[in-house]
């Protein structure tokens, strides 16, 4: 994964349920915890909360289905 994508929540929040939504739920936590961060340091809110809630799916091993 690029630098690029490391720095965008909503790329790795992306990512995040591409990788659970193949089973990989380890990168995606790690994808999605990533995000959250970035979300937060960016004070985007309503993004980080919604990370939040499918950051919880991944924990749980089930993958996000819905809209991004």
């Amino acid at each position: 994964m690029n630098l690029t994508i490391r720095q965008n929540a909503i790329s790795l929040n992306t990512a995040a349920a591409a990788y659970a939504e193949v089973g990989r739920f380890d990168k995606a936590v790690e994808m999605a915890s990533n995000a959250l961060r970035l979300a937060q340091e960016e004070g985007q809110n309503d993004l980080a909360s919604s990370i939040k809630t499918r950051l919880a799916l991944y924990q749980q091993n089930k993958p996000f289905h819905g809209s991004l």
